[in-house]
């Protein structure tokens, strides 16, 4: 009796006052909860109970006029919609009235470039000092190229895409040909040497690669291919070229010399009579 008592005394209350109030007659908002009398039942509020997939059944159910609405997810959605792409675990989520996000820690891994503090805005500058990694749940693992190890502080599975320039540092850039060449020696890269097509044809018939640039063997494989440092490879590229166009200027110097020794015999030989 005293139940139906308590029920009927919400009902007039929410029609009255449009409030309701659990274990309390004077509820001072829209759902006023307080604990009950009695210390041997449990208190709080349990919220719907559902699985991930459970919560991705119920997409179509959910709109804008839902926002605000709190679920309990008891496990991560299987393959997720756009709405429940965000429900990776079990814990509370709320719906924002266009996807369900989860209730709890609202600090960013991200922080704010201008004070330091965690990103709130999506407009902001922002950093991490910890790795990334894009497209795979596989960490991040620090791996051996050219005898030194890396562990790269971004790592991305799959295509990139960039409008603009890709900007990489380095210490060293690769006119260290011309200085040696011209100079005799190198400031910019001091054990650099400039070497002739026949000790380049040695070192080739000894090592199987250029010389200046990383060997096979010091080059990182993977089930999935090879591994190589992109900005190391584009100097050693240059260096190259730069040696391909002294040598080719060298021997287009050595072909004129040779036409014109060769038209100075011309005119030493005795003329052909051709009558």
């Amino acid at each position: 009796m005293k139940k139906n008592m308590f029920l009927v005394t919400i009902l007039v209350s929410s029609l009255v006052s449009a409030q309701v109030g659990v274990n309390t007659v004077h509820p001072k908002a829209t759902l006023d909860v307080m604990k009950g009398i009695s210390a041997t039942l449990p208190e709080g509020i349990i919220a719907p109970r559902l699985t991930g997939d459970e919560i991705k059944e119920r997409d179509g159910l959910y709109n804008v006029t839902q926002k605000g609405a709190i679920l309990y997810a008891t496990s991560g959605v299987g393959a997720a919609s756009i709405k429940t792409a965000g429900i990776t675990d079990e814990g509370y989520y709320y719906f924002d009235g266009l996807a369900w996000m989860k209730m709890g820690n609202n600090n960013e891994p991200w922080y704010n470039q201008a004070d330091g503090k965690p990103a709130k805005d999506n407009t902001q500058n922002i950093y991490q000092t910890g790795n990334v990694s894009i497209g795979s749940q596989i960490p991040i693992i620090p791996f051996v190229s050219n005898g030194i190890m890396i562990t790269p502080k971004l790592s991305v599975k799959g295509d990139m895409a960039a409008t603009g320039a890709f900007y990489t540092t380095t210490g060293k850039y690769a006119d260290y040909v011309f200085e040696d060449y011209f100079d005799g020696k190198s400031k910019i890269n001091e054990a650099y040497k400039f070497k002739s097509l026949k000790e380049i044809d040695e070192y080739i018939k000894k090592n199987r690669h250029l010389p200046g640039v990383t060997s096979i063997k010091d080059v990182l494989k993977s089930n999935i291919g090879y591994s190589y440092n992109l900005s190391e490879l584009s100097i050693q590229q240059l260096e190259k070229i730069e040696e391909l166009y002294l040598h080719v200027i060298n021997q287009q110097k050595q072909i004129e010399t040779l036409k014109e020794q060769l038209t100075e015999i011309e005119f030493l030989l005795p003329k052909k009579n051709t009558n």
